[in-house]
């Protein structure tokens, strides 16, 4: 009866730690999906509905960066052309020219 009490006990302590984990990582996406969204806002104007598109863009992003932690050259540049296909979905073309005019902004904002 001990065994299988210490068993659960063993069980359910690695069930929660890898749901606090899970819960931190989605977090840290979250904060560091507003941190971009904040970075864009301050170069061009956006109206509500354009910050929660690019909030679900850059949320989507940290998502798989936090879940594929070490991407190999060929997999970054991949996901970093599609960051990039949906930014330029997503805004028009004088937006995007004036997020490139900042040194390095874009770059970020599209994980490159």
């Amino acid at each position: 009866m001990k065994k299988i009490l210490s068993i659960l006990a063993i069980f359910f302590a690695f069930t929660f730690s890898a749901s606090a984990q899970t819960e931190s990582k989605r977090q840290n996406s979250e904060t560091l999906a507003k941190s971009d969204v904040l970075k864009t806002s301050k170069v061009i104007n956006l109206g509500e509905d354009m910050k929660r598109n690019l909030y679900i863009i850059f949320l989507k992003k940290y998502d798989i960066l936090n879940a594929n932690s070490k991407l190999t050259q060929e997999e970054s540049k991949g996901f970093s052309e599609n960051v990039d296909t949906n930014l330029k979905a997503a805004l028009p073309a004088e937006d995007i020219k004036r997020l490139q005019a900042v040194t390095g902004l874009y770059d970020k904002l599209i994980y490159k």
